[in-house]
């Protein structure tokens, strides 16, 4: 169809059945566009949210109204407000008011943050107008002089800096303006096209809305049906048959001799999607003694050869005369492509993102655990300071001087745990850090011994890389992304070393653990080695083994599994052919841990989450691991400050770039409506495919599937919950897997480690029961294919929640990957992941003390053991009697200015702190004197940290320094050439004082900032 749409040489309209078949058409389309030169084709997106709408408008406002199109028929039969097309220019130099530009951009339908990370979003502060068109790949921000456009520039989401200058930028609304129904009208009735081509299935409805328009063009019905009596037939031949499909061969070395008995007469064009995989077909041609070469898609139409391969995104071949075109589809079967997906980072988002509020747990080193009230500003000494306000038991608080902020953490623990108050000034907090520290050097000496143990371990040394491992990773058929590249290269250079390795792999699943995993699998079969991997359900066992063994189907590599679905006559025939050696890959739940299991040349181990196997099968394991290879898979993932803090001890590899799908999850939150609920079960039925339903309730779950059931009659329904015999239970699951039941009606079972790229719809009821973690892990069971998936979380109504749950509802909302929302979710996923690594007994001491500083003392105590001293940096004393503050005025939110403040005090170098005033400046305006001042006093704390300052003080007149002990040594060189530093300087014992006659306050910090550095230069 898309060829035929190239030779069209007018302007059409092309309507498709669904939204889910634009890629696919317009990706095919581009394809061919390119090699026939036709003109691109305008995708009109279906307006189901600000983003889809946004676009939508540009495209409207913007186009040719003769260029050709393509829409849904939802699209197109949806009637719009289109008469008015409203946008306005903003042009550097413009007389603007930035309170009237943020006003159009709120009834545009942006919405107000506090600070801009996704798109429609908006955000004024003083002289700065932040917002994120959808058509940008950035957002963008707006200075202000006065009422004058000083300056336009796009931004990093990232880091909130500038990235590029622009002279003007045109603002599209988000939304149609409404209006009476006789003012709304079609999509179609905008676009000068001399024909409409409509798919079958969807001829009816077109046709018949068609007819309400005044003046439609012309209708061609495209079906896949040769008509006896009507139409035209445009002769498109079947690839079956020809020996070229993937059930027609046995392996992909036969296909160069399957093309050439196709080439009499008729060009072979086969399209590759990557660049790597087009070279390894290229290869297979020249094995075979058939060059083929590999040639830009553009050039195609002049070569003048008869079998070439190109790159390019077509979903399926073609066959018709004179022409046979050839994808990956028809040469290695069925693939769902990903590409990598670009994202901001996500531990610098965590930085700017809002880290503390009022009502939030924090931890103060030397106090223990409050909660946070509030910035307050003090005066003293006819100064304003920001004091940070900290209430403990018994109503008692705290000031803290945001100079010390770094004393305070945000207390973190499993969600739903709220810990006890102490009391300030008593001794419940160093009895909890006591109470913790003994069950840490514990826990810490069993490390340390794990890691010597593996040290003195003699295993054996695989061969580097060649040609054919090449030839493996090539005929991955997706993009493999940054994290799994890196991923793979660490893995096999421990399993080139004599040592046994011993790696965890963390990632979310769909993010390709499971490649990186089979590419070490081919590198021990590549070395004779046998390969073992450990489930711990049927279901995953039964997953692996279809990846693995389609994966592995181009090379003479025997793939087999072990599970309780498999009869004993056969397993005790596959147990036979693995003691013998004839099997490479073995794949088995528990069954693998037996005691008489004989796996003679076992070369690697891997293991799929080892948290949740028994105590006495992870003793078996243990077994197992001895003088082999091991790799082992987590799909939660783990804390960065415990990889640090066990960085040479156990070996971890983190893959945390998400493949791109094509469509992202489309989340509703709403009260409970079985209307909204029939018209998500058709919709996703209709397209084939099928829907988790998560009531968490065991009670009443059945009730539940009943009233599914009831709305979709034809389908099959079935339900699964924990309670369930085991058997019974995976034997539902793998019939959902297999596509035999169409809706899951189910607790919350499903929340990890399935992973079913047909099911892209989700439906969770009660949602204001369940943990951020918990919907955040059940929302990522969808969207994992090219399709659009649909998430709906169902509440019983506002009146009938709790406060909490407000709140948790709140940050529901906010799961997109940027979201504060999701900050919380992925921050328990890490303490989970922490507990499964080190063990439940260590949770108790992790709720008592909050998670980062239990983290921070066993990092120390792993490092004492290590002979690693860590030594504590002294904080000098900083007394200059300044008003240095980040006004209120100049940053409202108190969240961000505790932020730059934190992230002040945790700074380590000069750049740092001037990386920091650009940020400021460019997010907020030019810095008003107090917050000058601050900088100014962070950048002299950082010199007197240098130059080993224990404090400065400002006294009557002068300015006193004092060094510490180790720090003499500075003070007795600066005696000695006193005359260099430019100042009337009196040496006092362990420090000097200087004069201020006739210089202002204000100049005080530049002056020591320019003595400090003089005498640093010198150390």
């Amino acid at each position: 169809m898309p060829l035929l749409l190239t030779q069209h040489r007018e302007s059409f309209l092309l309507i498709t059945n669904s939204d889910d078949d634009f890629n696919s058409l317009s990706e095919s389309y581009d394809f061919f566009a390119a090699i026939t030169g036709a003109k691109p084709i305008l995708r009109l997106p279906a307006p189901d949210d600000s983003a889809s709408t946004g676009a939508l408008v540009e495209i409207l406002a913007t186009t040719d109204k003769g260029a050709s199109a393509m829409a849904s028929i939802k699209t197109i039969t949806t009637p719009l407000n289109i008469s008015q097309l409203d946008y306005f220019l903003i042009k550097k130099g413009d007389e603007k008011s930035r309170e009237d530009s943020l006003k159009k951009l709120l009834s545009f339908g942006y919405k107000q943050t506090a600070l801009v990370i996704d798109k429609g979003e908006c955000s004024l502060r003083n002289y700065i107008l932040d917002f994120y068109p959808v058509s940008k790949d950035n957002p963008v921000r707006i200075e202000f002089f006065g009422d004058e456009v000083d300056s336009i520039r796009e931004f990093s989401v990232e880091t909130q800096r500038t990235t590029k200058t622009l002279d003007e930028i045109s603002i599209f609304p988000l939304i149609f303006a409404a209006g009476p129904i006789d003012s709304q009208s079609s999509l179609i009735e905008l676009f000068d096209v001399s024909r409409v081509f409509i798919f079958a299935e969807s001829a009816a409805e077109g046709k018949a809305f068609l007819k309400t328009l005044p003046a439609a063009p012309p209708v061609t019905v495209l079906s896949d049906t040769t008509f006896d009596t009507t139409g035209v037939d445009a002769r498109s031949l079947s690839l079956s048959g020809l020996g070229v499909l993937l059930e027609e061969r046995t392996s992909v070395s036969e296909i160069p001799q399957a093309v050439s008995g196709l080439l009499n007469g008729c060009r072979v064009m086969i399209v590759s999607a990557t660049k790597a995989q087009g070279e390894r077909l290229k290869d297979i041609f020249i094995e075979s003694n058939m060059p083929v070469p590999v040639i830009k898609k553009e050039d195609a139409a002049t070569y003048e050869g008869n079998i070439f391969i190109t790159v390019g995104m077509l979903n399926e071949g073609l066959y018709i005369d004179g022409l046979i075109v050839l994808t990956e589809t028809e040469i290695f079967g069925e693939v769902q492509r990903h590409r990598t997906q670009k994202k901001p980072g996500m531990s610098n988002i965590f930085k700017i993102l809002e880290e503390l509020k009022p009502g939030d747990y924090i931890v103060h080193f030397d106090h223990g655990i409050g909660i946070f009230e509030g910035l307050r500003q003090e005066q003293a000494d006819n100064f304003v300071y920001d004091m940070l306000i900290i209430r403990y038991a018994d109503d008692a608080r705290l000031y803290v001087p945001v100079g010390s902020i770094n004393l305070i953490k945000k207390y973190w623990a499993e969600e739903g745990v709220l810990p006890r108050l102490d009391k300030l000034g008593g001794k419940t907090w160093q009895r909890a850090k006591g109470r913790a520290k003994k069950r840490i050097e514990i826990l810490a000496e069993k490390l340390i011994a794990h890691y010597a143990e593996r040290e003195v371990a003699k295993g054996f040394a695989l061969s580097p890389d060649g040609p054919l491992h090449a030839e493996f990773d090539d005929f991955f058929p997706y993009e493999p992304t940054p994290d799994q590249i890196s991923a793979a290269v660490e893995i096999k250079k421990d399993m080139e070393s004599d040592k046994p390795m011993d790696r965890l792999l963390c990632g979310d699943v769909g993010y390709g653990k499971t490649e990186v995993a089979m590419r070490a699998a081919f590198k021990a079969v590549f070395d004779g080695r046998q390969v073992a991997v450990l489930v711990p359900t049927t279901i995953l066992c039964e997953q692996h083994y279809l990846n693995f063994k389609e994966r592995f189907s181009p090379f003479p590599v025997k793939v087999d599994y072990i599970s309780r679905f498999k009869m004993k006559s056969k397993a005790d025939e596959t147990l036979k052919k693995l003691a013998k050696g004839e099997i490479d890959i073995i794949i088995g739940t528990q069954s693998l841990l037996r005691k008489n299991l004989d796996i003679p040349a076992l070369g690697l181990l891997i293991i799929d989450e080892e948290h949740r196997f028994g105590v006495a099968q992870k003793e078996r394991i243990k077994e197992l691991k001895t003088g082999v290879h091991c790799l082992t898979l987590s799909a939660t993932p783990i804390p960065r400050t415990l990889q640090m803090s066990l960085s040479g001890i156990w070996k971890m590899s983190a893959i945390e770039t998400a493949p791109e799908l094509r469509q992202s999850v489309r989340t509703n939150i709403s009260v409970f409506d079985q209307q909204i609920i029939k018209e998500a079960l058709h919709r996703e039925l209709q397209r084939g495919g099928q829907v988790f339903f998560v009531h968490n309730r065991i009670k009443d779950i059945d009730k539940i599937a009943a009233m599914v059931k009831g709305l979709v009659k034809d389908k099959r329904v079935a339900v699964g919950h924990g309670q369930m015999n085991n058997s019974e239970l995976e034997e539902i699951m793998l019939d959902f897997i297999k596509k035999k039941i169409d809706i899951l009606v189910s607790t919350a079972i499903i929340g990890s480690g399935i992973d079913i790229p047909t099911a892209n719809t989700i439906i969770v009821n009660r949602a204001d029961t369940m943990g951020l973690a918990d919907l955040y892990q059940l929302r990522g069971r969808v969207g994992r294919s090219n399709v659009k998936a649909y998430a709906y979380f169902f509440i019983p109504g506002e009146d009938l929640i709790s406060a909490d749950a407000k709140k948790r509802l709140t940050a529901i909302q906010e799961l997109s990957y940027l979201g504060a929302g999701l900050r919380l979710a992925l921050k328990d996923m890490e303490i989970r992941g922490a507990g499964n690594m080190l063990g439940a007994e260590q949770s108790g001491h992790i709720h008592a003390l909050g998670f980062d500083t239990y983290m921070e003392m066993l990092e120390e105590e792993i490092s004492r053991l290590k002979g690693i001293p860590i030594e504590k940096e002294k904080e000098p004393v900083i007394e200059l009697k300044i008003e240095a503050h980040i006004p209120e005025g100049y940053v409202d939110e108190v969240s961000v200015r505790l932020n730059f403040y934190r992230r002040l005090a945790l700074a380590k170098e000069e750049a740092d702190i001037f990386d920091l005033e650009d940020e400021i400046i460019d997010r907020f305006g030019k810095l008003p004197a107090p917050a000058e001042a601050l900088f100014n006093l962070m950048r002299v704390k950082i010199l007197c940290k240098k130059i080993r300052a224990a404090s400065v003080k400002r006294l009557t007149g002068k300015v006193q320094v004092q060094f510490f002990e180790e720090g003499t040594d500075v003070l007795a060189r600066m005696a000695s050439e006193h005359k260099k530093y430019g100042h009337k300087l009196h040496f006092l014992p362990l420090g000097f004082e200087i004069m201020l006659k006739n210089i202002g306050i204000e100049e005080i910090p530049r002056l020591l900032i320019g003595l400090f550095k003089t005498i640093a230069a010198d150390l």
